[in-house]
């Protein structure tokens, strides 16, 4: 499912389908009512050689970690290591996203719910927002009608 935004930047992520009820805006969808694709599905056709690094390296420790038995197939333990890998990319981004939402909340109200995977990163960050007098707005959403994209900004200030 993509993120598409009209040309007053309200986020179309459902639609009415035929049954009557919501489903999630498909690229054809959005074509067909002029919506604007997001910043993010728009940067999704590039490649990201860091990200890349990344994941293949955690493959290959994954791999090191937990070493094929006699019993396994080839087949079977490159999809073990496959699955492994990517259960750490999904570990990875929920702690970002949960990153993200802390200072998201500490910028808009001066405070933040501690949670323990990102409990030892947030005084170093409000350290940096206070340090750096840090304030702004935060999750708006923007068009850009000239170049056809939507989104949110995390923060401007």
């Amino acid at each position: 499912m993509g993120h598409f935004y009209d040309k007053d930047g309200n986020l179309i992520d459902k639609i009415e389908g035929a049954n009557g009820n919501p489903r999630p805006t498909t690229l054809r969808d959005a074509k067909k009512l002029g919506l604007y694709p997001s910043v993010t599905e728009l940067l999704k056709i590039f490649d990201k050689p860091q990200l890349d690094i990344w994941k293949t390296k955690e493959a290959l420790l994954y791999s090191l970690e937990n070493p094929k038995n006699d019993l396994q197939s080839t087949e079977d333990y490159v999809r073990v290591v496959m699955e492994g890998a990517k259960e750490k990319s999904i570990t990875a981004a929920d702690f970002g996203t949960k990153l993200h939402f802390a200072i998201e909340t500490y910028l808009k109200t001066g405070s933040y719910e501690p949670e323990e995977r990102i409990i030892e990163y947030m005084p170093r960050v409000i350290s940096f927002l206070e340090d750096h007098k840090v304030s702004g707005i935060c999750e708006q959403s923007v068009v850009n009608h000239m170049l056809g994209y939507g989104g949110k900004v995390d923060m401007y200030g």
